[in-house]
């Protein structure tokens, strides 16, 4: 399996309840699930980030996309789009219809299963022998949540991608990140 590495953002819990970004491909997935290609996918996101910026919230980032999974793209740094979010919510109710136009499947993630959340640990514990101390564990939801860690702001060549190759034995999906301007995705 390939396992890009990709930078990721806060989760919006709010607005996108859980999803991560990514490229712009059509996937497998996404065909199954939602008969919507990436591409029409980012594209209803990116409608939404617009209105959004329309509403109020001008820094709100556009989308991305992975595996047919809608996301935030990457924000300014030190900018949270789920605090601007919930600071605005007459914006995220104007826009909402935009995203209701997506499937839910596209809007969420399947939980990880406890042998995906063992694994994960596995992998935390890795990255922190390797280099990284302050690397968390997974939240139930399987995200780690670098907020306020060096990790938040630090180019990740410098600790975390050096530490991931050493780790990629003990997980092979997707790292999410919560909080971040920056996080690695497999």
């Amino acid at each position: 399996m390939t396992r890009p590495l990709l930078f990721v953002t806060a989760l919006l819990a709010v607005a996108v309840a859980g999803c991560d970004g990514g490229a712009g491909r059509a996937s497998p997935q996404a065909s199954a699930s939602s008969a919507l290609t990436d591409q029409q996918i980012a594209a209803v996101g990116l409608q939404y980030s617009q209105c959004l910026r329309q509403h109020g919230l001008p820094r709100f980032p556009d989308p991305q996309v992975t595996d047919g999974h809608l996301g935030i793209g990457r924000p300014p740094a030190g900018y949270n789009p789920k605090a601007d979010l919930m600071a605005h919510p007459a914006a995220a109710a104007a826009c909402r219809p935009i995203l209701d136009r997506l499937p839910a499947s596209v809007k969420r993630r399947q939980a990880p299963t406890a042998a995906d959340l063992q694994k994960l640990r596995a992998y935390a514990k890795c990255v922190r022998e390797h280099g990284v101390p302050e690397f968390p564990d997974p939240d139930q939801d399987g995200v780690f949540k670098i907020i306020g860690t060096r990790l938040e702001h630090e180019d990740p060549a410098i600790r975390l991608l050096p530490a991931e190759a050493a780790c990629k034995q003990f997980w092979s999906g997707p790292i999410r990140v919560d909080g971040a301007d920056k996080g690695v995705k497999k």
